[in-house]
């Protein structure tokens, strides 16, 4: 494969990256609005507490957790930045007056920015891919239970539920199944599947960031046999640009 062909495909997974990133992010965006704005914090499930014959209903209250959508929000903003960096790179470096010598700072400058670019963002969807997996809890719905009290009295107070989940397990594990009404219950089914698409394009992200990179570097090797060609000194067998 020559330079011109290399050069050529090093920008589509650019363009599929910058997609998926925007993609990530509409849809991170998206659940975050039902959970937090549609489907409401405070549902009603049938009491499991010792007080169940007095109060038969469980007021629960559910609260989420951040860090797997801050880490998914992150990872999506850092592969856009990547994939428009790559971009920019793709653009300039199609200038053939790259070739010369003098020009070797400027082509290092931009290979090495996706590369560093490219770097960040792989290791911020890994890290919210991970996270997606390890935000639970204990309880049966995959969330941290705590009991509150509706009076300062406990023992006359009526017991409620707190929970605390991620957005992912909150809406695919306890709102889908205990929410009423199937408009509710299509906007938590609604969120649920957003999350989880969300948290499996942090891989697909992974992927194509490392192809950019590989592609930047495959074109890269492949310029300096152009150079070598087009001009009478060879360039440095040091430098892979």
């Amino acid at each position: 494969m020559d330079f011109e062909k290399a050069h050529k495909l090093s920008i589509v997974p650019a363009i599929i990256l910058c997609l998926l990133s925007a993609l990530s992010i509409l849809l991170t965006s998206l659940y975050w609005v039902i959970t937090d704005w549609v489907t409401g914090r405070w549902v009603v499930v049938p009491s499991e507490y010792p007080e169940k014959d007095r109060w038969p209903n469980d007021d629960v209250v559910i609260d989420y957790t951040q860090a797997s959508t801050n880490a998914t929000i992150t990872a999506g903003c850092l592969n856009l930045a990547c994939s428009v960096v790559a971009i920019i790179a793709w653009q300039r470096l199609r200038n053939h007056e790259l070739d010369t010598n003098f020009n070797a700072p400027l082509r290092r400058f931009y290979v090495i920015a996706v590369y560093i670019t490219g770097t960040f963002s792989s290791v911020a969807s890994l890290t919210a891919l991970i996270l997606h997996f390890t935000d639970k809890g204990d309880d049966k719905w995959g969330c941290t239970s705590t009991t509150g009290r509706t009076s300062n009295t406990p023992a006359k107070g009526i017991p409620f539920t707190n929970l605390l989940c991620s957005r992912e397990i909150g809406a695919c594990n306890f709102l889908t199944p205990q929410l009423a009404g199937k408009s509710l219950q299509l906007m938590a089914s609604s969120a649920c599947n957003t999350a989880v698409t969300a948290k499996w394009l942090q891989l697909i992200m992974v992927l194509f960031s490392i192809a950019v990179m590989v592609m930047f570097f495959f074109q890269a090797k492949l310029r300096r046999k152009v150079r070598w060609s087009l001009h009478s000194n060879a360039p440095d067998a040091k430098s892979p640009f």
